[in-house]
């Protein structure tokens, strides 16, 4: 809601109190049929059924209306406005609002005016009479029911009008919370009756007799909805939980938590520092309710609050002083935030922390507290098997010497292109590379030098590939490459550039007699093929490429590119 709007509210509600609240005390003035002591005990009444507030199926049960209407019986149209405004007031200042949120207090109030003032005129309109009532036959049924039918009507109407005008919400006039709205309005018309009644009788004791069953009855629904709302909280989490265990990448583990975290936790930002090295905490991702990755300009881990919970290994929660500032600042003007932090512990350590921001403050820090404690147990789980899930998976498809794809997973995908050529009919290209005269490279400098060797065309070979195919160690001096979709004059220009980089650069080869880094050049033969022409399977193509690499360019002077002609 726009702050024009929120102020517009405000003047509305001002003019309200100022104009229509001395005219109904002007038309409707206050009669006593009751003593002073009963108004103040029925205005007592009010405030307990406030407080006494419970939810079911997510709406906010408060027993006013029976309060009302044996006030407005009592003491008239004009009290009962009061003491209706003074239960609204008690009620919303129990919800315990931020400052974005104060306009609900004038709106609520405006709303609940109108509701007494509707349902009080036509109960009047039809009959109606107030004063004290003794028996059964003193009140009418029928016109009791009518103010209940016109105080709901009313309320309906303007909260309906509220959302569709004003919040803009695309909703029907009767939905699904409007039944439960109607029932609990037929279950507040008994208790209302019987409040007259006894109000009749016995007096101020009255109050008392309807107080504590109707604390008592609050009590208990609220326990029982309590326990509802902790096993959906914890639903939820498990539905979490299960999602990250599924996930065997850091990433898609880290994306999931972000993205669902929102739909669990009462929180506008969340972000996550790492701590592999404590002395330097780094901020490895943020996001904002909306599900947009924010990228702060500034952030000092060793003075952010999610250090606290690093040092301490607990989760923790507060609110940040005005005076100390905090890097997501400049992504909203709150002058008030409220955090949730929670460490990350894998193997007994403290691995990262988890914080979530918030305008307003956590109602249930027990709850939540819990609640983040075992989905960062959750998270902390899930990262480390799916770090020893990619480690493994690492050491099955790469060589542990490059770091290019090993000989087992090249073929996997060789084999899976032809798979799909009947599918993609695009050609694809295969070449094959040797070093030339390696072996004098390691009697001359050793074996060790003979690896830095190949992990230095390694390097070169995956920078020229990138992502036009993979790159894979054959065996011992032979690497091998698949390109997607390349013909055999775009692997020829590949292959041609692949020989003249690996010509031009020089190899640092490390001299144990002299103990000196030398520099020396290096030269390799290159043969290549082209699917399906040159090649119908995996290892016909893979045969015809060795072939081209041998027989034209190995036995005709190496350095040089060579193409299967066949």
């Amino acid at each position: 809601m726009s702050r024009k709007l929120k102020i517009g509210i405000w003047v509305t509600w001002l003019i309200v109190i100022i104009t229509i609240i001395p005219l109904i005390y002007h038309f409707e003035p206050p009669q006593f049929h009751y003593s002073f002591y009963s108004m103040i005990g029925m205005s007592i009444l009010m405030m307990l059924s406030s407080i006494s507030s419970f939810q079911v199926k997510g709406i906010n049960i408060i027993l006013l209306d029976a309060v009302s209407f044996a006030a407005l019986l009592m003491f008239g149209l004009f009290i009962n406005i009061i003491i209706m405004q003074l239960g609204i007031f008690t009620y919303l200042i129990s919800k315990r609002m931020s400052k974005k949120e104060l306009y609900r207090i004038p709106l609520n109030s405006i709303i609940f005016l109108l509701v007494c003032l509707v349902s009080g005129l036509v109960y009047d309109a039809i009959g109606g009479e107030i004063g004290i009532i003794k028996n059964w036959t003193g009140l009418n049924f029928v016109q009791a029911l009518v103010y209940y039918v016109t105080s709901f009507l009313t309320n309906h109407i303007c909260i309906y009008l509220y959302r569709k005008w004003i919040l803009k919400v695309n909703m029907k006039f009767i939905e699904q919370d409007t039944l439960w709205e109607i029932l609990i309005v037929v279950l507040q018309f008994p208790l209302s009756i019987i409040l007259c009644l006894m109000y009749g009788f016995i007096g101020k004791l009255s109050i008392i007799m309807i107080s504590v069953p109707l604390v008592s009855l609050s009590v208990i629904v609220r326990l029982i909805n309590e326990a509802y709302k902790n096993n959906h909280f914890l639903q939820q989490i498990s539905r979490l939980g299960q999602k990250l265990s599924e996930q065997l990448s850091v990433n898609h583990i880290r994306k999931t938590y972000f993205m669902n975290i929102f739909d669990i936790f009462p929180v506008n930002f969340v972000y996550l520092v790492t701590y592999e090295n404590p002395n330097d905490p780094q901020l490895d991702y943020v996001m904002n309710r909306e599900h947009k990755q924010l990228l702060p300009k500034k952030f000092n881990g060793l003075e952010d609050i999610s250090y606290l919970a690093y040092k301490q290994g607990k989760s923790q929660q507060g609110k940040i002083k005005l005076d100390k500032g905090h890097f997501l600042d400049e992504y909203t003007d709150w002058k008030a935030k409220y955090y949730l932090i929670t460490p990350v512990i894998r193997d007994q350590q403290v691995i990262g922390v988890f914080t979530g921001i918030s305008e307003n403050p956590f109602p249930s820090f027990r709850q939540w507290k819990t609640g983040t404690d075992i989905i960062c147990s959750i998270y902390g789980t899930a990262v480390a098997n799916a770090l020893n899930f990619e480690k493994t998976k690492q050491e099955s498809e790469r060589c542990p010497l490059t770091n290019l794809y090993n000989y087992r997973y090249f073929m996997t995908i060789l084999e899976y292109r032809f798979r799909q050529r009947s599918i993609e009919d695009a050609p694809f290209s295969l070449i094959m590379i040797d070093i030339d005269d390696f072996k004098a490279i390691n009697d001359t400098y050793g074996h060790e030098n003979g690896n830095m060797v190949l992990k230095g065309v390694a390097n070169i070979l995956e920078s020229i590939v990138g992502n036009k195919g993979i790159a894979a160690r054959y065996g011992g001096e032979e690497f091998i490459i698949l390109l997607f979709d390349h013909d055999q004059k775009e692997c020829a220009s590949i292959a041609e550039n692949i020989r003249h980089h690996l010509a031009l650069e020089d190899f640092v080869i490390y001299n144990e007699e002299d103990e000196f880094n030398h520099m020396i050049k290096l030269t390799v033969s290159i043969g290549y093929a082209t699917a399906p022409s040159q090649g119908e399977d995996a290892l016909a193509l893979i045969r015809n490429a060795d072939r081209a690499m041998y027989l034209g360019a190995k036995q005709k002077g190496k350095n040089r590119v060579a193409q299967y002609i066949g």
